[in-house]
């Protein structure tokens, strides 16, 4: 009688799969022959980083949105003599600086994040493969991109 051991380990902080290890284990233990093992899954997308971009590009143009005139209100508010347009300025200049801040601070990961999901993209077959299935493939091999 013939047991078939299937042995998997997989590491929660990552998601990637360990069967080397544990197929040596299983081997030293004596409860699995000898067999070839094949390579790791491929790994999981890493974060598109569409979210960020999104939301830092609604901040960042709210931000610009609020310090446009609030440098407005700030150069216009030095002639008056009621003082509330340098102060109506003043707080849209602040809101505006860290809604700019904040916009920049969210868009650049989401653009380092975005490029290394491009990266992943480019690399892995199924991307490539999921690809050629929506664009179409000639008889030879040919992809069509508009």
């Amino acid at each position: 009688m013939c047991s078939t051991y299937r042995l998997e380990a997989r590491d929660t902080t990552r998601g990637l799969a360990r069967v080397g290890t544990v197929v040596s284990v299983a081997l030293a233990l004596g409860l699995a022959a000898p067999t070839s093992v094949s390579a790791a899954p491929p790994s999981d997308p890493p974060p598109t980083g569409r979210g960020l971009i999104i939301s830092g590009s609604i901040v960042g143009g709210l931000g610009v949105a609020a310090l446009v005139p609030g440098v407005v209100f700030l150069i216009t508010g030095r002639n008056s003599r009621e003082g509330l347009a340098s102060a109506i300025g003043a707080i849209l200049t602040t809101v505006g600086v860290i809604g700019v801040g904040t916009g920049v601070g969210l868009l650049a990961p989401g653009i380092i994040r975005h490029r290394r999901y491009q990266d992943w993209k480019a690399s892995s077959t199924d991307a490539a493969a999921a690809r050629v299935g929506r664009i179409g493939v000639a008889p030879g091999g040919l992809v069509f991109r508009f």
